[in-house]
């Protein structure tokens, strides 16, 4: 029995626990056997050979397989781990980083080949290969498919992993022990991604904001009002050209109480536009009367046509 580097390593309880399981069988009594190749070497069931060989057996129920490729093994042993949920978070990265995404792309350059040599294009040109070289018929899939069918996670969750990993190799000693305690955690089976990464980044954030000078925690308190005012303002027309819209038009139509707290709306957002258009001329170059009156004039012709079209578009309705 040959048993070569495992994508995994032995998990002493795990061991323990079919050691005991064998024991409550009775004699050499295995329920499911291991997986071999043609060559004896193992494929699946490193846990159970381990725990018949310290229970003294002699042999071991096997299922050979022939004609098994190296690559036949490493597919097998993800497989039969993933199905039976034991791979951990880590593990699989390990078995995507490590496998699943290198013959993704070396499939993907192959493919390309291909397509490229059946399209007549010279060889020196098969070196940089244009996207549309593919034969229609063996285009391959996205990498996110073949993530989502090889390890069963998606390439977001795949990259988080490689994120937190990465950060346990920070020379920030905080970040750096936060991201091992965080890996701890992901090589226990049906542990989550999501909380370990998003305390990593609020760490990170913090750790950022305090080796920062005055001037450049301010630049980015400043970039974040801005950035909040964006979505504010954003998020306001959205909701205005959905159901919140038509539920404010209800009511304007039912009570003259309704109609004046609209209006009073009215005016506050057409304050906040004349602020609004008051710092951009500020901040634009040449004349600020000229660009005021430019200003307005866009202002006021983008509101004419556009509530319009609104208009018109109530009066189809």
């Amino acid at each position: 029995m040959i048993v070569e580097h495992r994508l995994r390593d032995l998990n002493e309880d795990h061991v323990t626990a079919i050691m005991r399981s064998f024991a409550d069988l009775g004699g050499q009594l295995q329920l499911q056997p291991i997986v071999v190749d043609q060559d004896y070497r193992l494929a699946d069931g490193a846990h159970r050979l381990e725990a018949a060989k310290r229970s003294g057996w002699s042999h071991v129920s096997a299922n050979v397989i022939e004609g098994v490729t190296e690559q036949d093994r490493r597919v097998i042993e993800v497989e039969a781990n993933r199905l039976r949920l034991e791979f951990t978070m880590l593990e699989l990265h390990d078995a995507w980083q490590s496998f699943y995404e290198p013959e993704h792309e070396r499939k993907a350059t192959v493919r390309k080949a291909e397509g490229a040599r059946e399209l007549g294009l010279a060889n020196g040109l098969e070196q940089n290969l244009i996207g549309n070289s593919y034969k229609d018929s063996e285009r391959p899939v996205s990498k996110e498919k073949a993530a989502k069918e090889s390890v069963g996670l998606s390439i977001d969750t795949l990259n988080k992993i490689k994120d937190i990993k990465e950060a346990a190799q920070s020379e920030n000693e905080e970040l750096r022990e936060a991201a091992l305690n965080g890996l701890k955690k992901l090589n226990r089976p049906g542990a989550a991604v999501n909380p370990v990464h998003q305390k990593l980044l609020s760490l990170q954030s913090r750790i950022k904001a305090s080796s920062m000078s005055p001037e450049e925690a301010r630049e980015q308190f400043l970039d974040k009002r801005l950035s909040a005012l964006v979505e504010q303002t954003t998020g306001l027309s959205i909701k205005l050209q959905g159901d919140w819209g038509s539920e404010i038009a209800e009511a304007a139509s039912g009570s003259q109480l309704a109609l004046e707290d609209l209006r009073a709306s009215r005016k506050a957002l057409t304050q906040a536009l004349m602020q609004l258009m008051v710092i951009e001329v500020k901040h634009t170059p040449g004349n600020p009367g000229e660009s005021l009156k430019r200003l307005g004039s866009e202002v006021s012709r983008v509101l004419a046509e556009e509530s319009l079209r609104l208009l018109a578009g109530d009066d189809d309705a």
